[in-house]
């Protein structure tokens, strides 16, 4: 029913039965969540010629339980039902209640008996409005967490710079010192579908034709291959599609685009490794490169084993593999791979890596390493180890891994073992908040023994600092040196440099 003129009754009531405050909420004010009116010369519809004054003002002034309305009026002449009337008295008492613990009010025995008969006279109403209260919650809670919830982002990079000096072949395969500028640019899609999964895809433009292609003559060395480098005539193509939940006691991994053995088990390589000038010092090259870098079509799933290991397997092929009408997922190429991960605390990580590869080799390095038999073929298979460490002390990030792999062509007997190394150390905030500077000195794969002959290790030092811009925005000198490049003693030794900037939104 309707209470003609409620809110000035409830004031007048509360402010002359022997009581001094009681909210006057009305179910407009409460949806609005006003805050209480800190004095009743606020409210500018409320005057001291008005007869419920005085009520008005003991509620402000008293108890701090009344709420206007946004605009700053009180409204006293609006009518309210019951249930608005029990939401005040509701509202009002946990008010007073508040006041009363925190010894800013001392209630006397009438006040009490005051709220005592209000809430006798609106018990039904209490009740039920606690239990709407209690569903609307369950229902909120329900609904948040079952909300997708969609991020779109994306990356781009521009490069300016070249290689200055050296040789990847011998004589007339001098490096091409022209200056070059090129870009990259990602567009990530990330949804949350049920609150404990995620949906991830990647789309990709780029003109980057690399720094392993700058040689005369047509020589490439793979050893210079950058992350951001995938040669490309600006097309855009779908570079990573997956999907990954909660599965059991562990993490599922699906997709047909970008999974590999890192999609899954995450490495614990330091963040110096995101400033990677070439591919080696990104990631422990005999696991990455075996398992598909850039990834391809796989699945994986990860099991924690108590508070500090985790074990994680996966199964990939290349994209264009999986979706080959002859070989299909099982006929081609593609590799087997599981990695060990120990976390003693949240500072160190330790990982070791196993991979079982077929007709693929470790190309981020020499080119006899990427195929060391000059056909990767159905015979050609690999057995790859790998090691990885990070550590973190303040603002110091430690990080280096090793790997070894062990190929062997089936049709010729023939068998190379393939090697590298790496030790990188990064510093946070260096020379200013945000900013990042590093060192790395390791060896890019390169054939150390077998059937095959040799090579000369090349061994390769970098050097950056990432200058924060602002937030999103960085820029990155950067320089290369390596020795014995594409693993030939005889080759000149290789000068790169350029200048990264990286924009993230």
């Amino acid at each position: 029913m309707k209470t003609a003129s409620a809110r000035i009754a409830l004031a007048t009531l509360l402010a002359f039965g022997s009581f001094g405050g009681m909210t006057a909420f009305s179910s407009s004010v409460l949806a609005q969540s006003a805050p209480p009116v800190q004095s009743v010369n606020s409210l500018r519809d409320v005057n001291p010629t008005d007869w419920a004054y005085t009520a008005v003002k003991n509620l402000v002034e008293n108890y701090g339980c009344l709420s206007g309305y946004p605009d700053g009026t009180f409204r006293g002449d609006r009518s309210m039902t019951r249930n608005e009337f029990a939401a005040a008295l509701n509202n009002c008492i946990d008010a007073i209640n508040a006041r009363v613990e925190s010894n800013l009010i001392a209630v006397g025995n009438n006040d009490l008996a005051t709220i005592q008969r209000l809430q006798n006279e609106f018990q039904a109403e209490l009740e039920a409005l606690a239990a709407r209260v209690d569903d609307l919650e369950g229902r909120t809670e329900t609904l948040e967490g079952n909300r997708s919830k969609v991020k779109l982002g994306g990356e781009l990079i521009t490069d300016v710079g070249g290689v200055f000096a050296g040789e990847a072949n011998g004589a007339g395969t001098d490096a091409k010192d022209a200056l070059t500028a090129a870009a990259r640019l990602q567009l990530n899609l990330d949804a949350n579908l049920t609150g404990s999964d995620r949906l991830h895809a990647q789309v990709e433009a780029t003109n980057f034709e690399g720094y392993a292609e700058r040689f005369n003559g047509g020589a490439e060395f793979n050893g210079l291959k950058t992350p951001y480098d995938k040669s490309g005539d600006s097309s855009v193509n779908l570079t990573e599609l997956y999907y990954q939940r909660n599965l059991g006691p562990g993490q599922l991994t699906v997709g047909t685009h970008g999974v590999d053995l890192e999609t899954v088990a995450g490495t614990p390589t330091a963040p110096s490794g995101d400033y990677a000038f070439i591919e080696q010092f990104q990631g422990n090259p005999a696991i990455a490169e075996a398992t598909g870098r850039d990834g391809g079509a796989g699945i994986g799933y990860k099991l924690g084993l108590g508070d500090k290991l985790e074990l994680a397997a996966a199964y990939t092929l290349p994209s264009d593999a999986a979706a080959d009408t002859v070989d299909g997922l099982f006929g081609g190429s593609n590799t087997a791979s599981a990695q060990l991960t120990y976390k003693p605390g949240a500072q160190t990580a330790l990982a070791v890596a196993y991979a079982r590869t077929q007709e693929q080799g470790v190309t981020a390095g020499t080119n006899r390493a990427g195929d060391a038999f000059s056909n990767l073929n159905a015979d050609t298979n690999g057995n790859h180890v790998g090691l990885s460490a990070s550590q973190k002390l303040g603002r110091v990030d430690l990080s280096a891994h090793g790997g070894v792999s062990f190929m062997a062509d089936g049709s010729s007997n023939a068998n190379a073992t393939v090697i590298n190394w790496a030790a990188q150390l990064g510093i946070n905030d260096l020379f200013g908040e945000g900013n990042y500077g590093g060192v790395g000195i390791g060896a890019v794969p390169y054939v150390s023994g077998g059937t095959i002959a040799s090579e000369n290790a090349p061994l390769a030092a970098q050097a950056f600092y990432s200058l924060k811009v602002k937030e999103g925005l960085a820029i990155q000198p950067q320089l290369l040196y390596i020795t014995n490049p594409n693993g030939n003693g005889n080759n000149e030794n290789v000068w790169a440099g350029s200048v990264k900037t990286t924009l993230r939104f």
